[in-house]
């Protein structure tokens, strides 16, 4: 199996030098990774936890998104399941800034998980904080804009990313459409940017985009 120069002086690990071959790296995942990875999935599960006690609604959204990598890599495809915990943010907006602004304001913390299905099965879980704001329309369909970052953990290597763990950083424009006194349907266009903050080389980033649906109801 030819390993590129980079990795023979141990400048790129070899895995490295099989992407950009367009070689899979077939390694089994338990040999790959052992068991550190598990420790830092671990603190993420911990934040949505400990956070749904105290929350207001849940979201719980799913569809399909898909990003370019460069070749000879297939494009980056992954089956999202996101559960969005929401709180109030009008109390702590109006203690910072002295009022509410008009329309909803939300604190939101998603955990998620997404199956990779392109360039190979493989697996993302990770936790993101955000702010939701919706739009006071007076009517039953209210848009909302979303925007929202944290760490996340994808077992798929890339030529794009030298870590595993990553910071993905998204922004989405949904429209709410209320169904009952205390539910509604969701639907929303997700942008994402996922890199590791220049940690470790390279770094070039991976961008995709997400069409999600999905139901939001109240807890307490």
């Amino acid at each position: 199996m030819p390993v590129c120069r980079e990795a023979r002086q141990g400048i790129r690990p070899a895995w490295f030098s099989r992407l950009r071959c367009g070689q899979p790296y077939g390694c089994p995942y338990s040999e790959r990774h052992g068991w550190r990875p598990y420790i830092g999935i671990l603190i993420i599960l911990l934040i949505p936890t400990l956070a749904h006690a105290s929350c207001d609604y849940v979201e719980v959204l799913s569809g399909a998104s898909r990003g370019p990598l460069s070749a000879p890599q297939a494009d980056y495809e992954t089956v999202p399941l996101r559960i969005a915990l929401s709180s109030d943010a009008r109390p702590m907006l109006r203690h910072i800034f002295g009022h509410a602004p008009c329309g909803d304001w939300e604190y939101q913390i998603e955990p998620f998980v997404e199956s990779v299905t392109s360039p190979r099965s493989n697996v993302e879980i990770g936790c993101a904080l955000g702010l939701k704001y919706t739009f006071d329309t007076g009517g039953d369909l209210r848009p909302y804009l979303k925007a929202s970052s944290g760490p996340l953990y994808m077992s798929q290597h890339t030529l794009e990313q030298a870590t595993l763990f990553n910071i993905g950083s998204q922004a989405a424009l949904g429209l709410q459409c209320r169904c009952g006194r205390d539910s509604a349907l969701l639907l929303e266009l997700r942008l994402r940017h996922v890199s590791n903050a220049s940690i470790a080389a390279p770094n070039s980033g991976i961008d995709n985009s997400a069409v999600l649906a999905g139901w939001r109801w109240k807890v307490r």
